[in-house]
């Protein structure tokens, strides 16, 4: 592991495996107490080692408790096996819950060769049987390229299956190629990410027949048949890297938010 400069906001820290992931607002699974690690100063290991040292002093419900988490992009080195390479990545899960990690968010993408995972909901159902406690979220399911009434159904049967250690992390898309392959337009994705992420807050919250039509879904008089295991939903984080459309949408609907940090620059270049 490497060392990272963590950051915080709220009551959660998540530490990405070379970037840094922020996260605002969700309630987490109980964990190890790491109050009074001076977080800015030290590894990833050192977190680890004071979540375990600290252990004897948990407290399960303290609001101000820190958790500590990764962001797992699927990089993949071209020409591995992609099954052992799969496998390498379940192991790497199970050995961060073993040193007391609380969430997973799990990458996926379509189209670039090196980043193997298309449904990091797949990827999440057999993590889920590999270890416990361990909260494990889409790193990011990119709603553009589904309809939102599978997106809720997924989810929610998910969080059933996990006994609610699921969140939902979800983006427009950020590999214009992935887009491309299906049809839609690069500039159209952060405004239908916000058409499918109001539809599915609107099936996860409320029991009632919903009916919406936009210019690429429809839904007519739909009701997801489970409601969600967690209380009142399964969680939801929105990325956002460069433009402010994730944050401002994570705020509409009192979400987390997923931040890589990355200078403006470096993705540009």
């Amino acid at each position: 592991l490497m060392p990272v400069t963590v950051q915080t906001v709220g009551h959660r820290v998540l530490v990405g495996l070379g970037v840094v992931v922020h996260d605002v607002g969700r309630q987490a699974a109980p964990s190890r107490d790491i109050t009074g690690v001076g977080l800015a100063d030290h590894t990833v290991s050192d977190v680890f080692k004071a979540s375990w040292d600290n252990s004897e002093d948990v407290s399960r419900t303290a609001p101000n408790r820190m958790k500590v988490g990764v962001f797992r992009p699927p990089f993949r080195r071209v020409g591995k096996n992609p099954t052992l390479a799969l496998e390498r990545d379940l192991k790497l899960l199970q050995w961060l819950y073993t040193l007391g990690l609380d969430e997973a968010y799990i990458g996926g993408h379509h189209s670039a060769g090196w980043e193997t995972i298309a449904s990091p909901e797949l990827f999440m159902a057999t993590a889920a049987e590999r270890t416990r406690h361990i909260r494990l979220g889409t790193g990011v399911t990119s709603l553009p390229y589904h309809h939102p009434f599978m997106v809720a159904n997924r989810m929610v049967q998910l969080d059933h299956l996990t006994r609610g250690r699921v969140i939902l992390g979800c983006g427009p898309g950020a590999l214009a190629s992935d887009a491309l392959m299906l049809g839609i337009k690069p500039e159209r994705q952060r405004a239908m990410m916000e058409e499918s992420l109001d539809a599915i807050m609107r099936l996860m919250s409320d029991p009632e027949a919903y009916s919406v039509k936009t210019d690429w879904f429809e839904m007519n008089e739909a009701v997801l048949q489970l409601r969600p295991y967690q209380d009142p939903i399964v969680p939801v984080a929105v990325a956002s890297v460069e433009s402010p459309a994730g944050v401002t949408l994570a705020g509409k609907h009192g979400a987390s938010v997923l931040s890589l940090s990355v200078p403006r620059d470096t993705i540009r270049k």
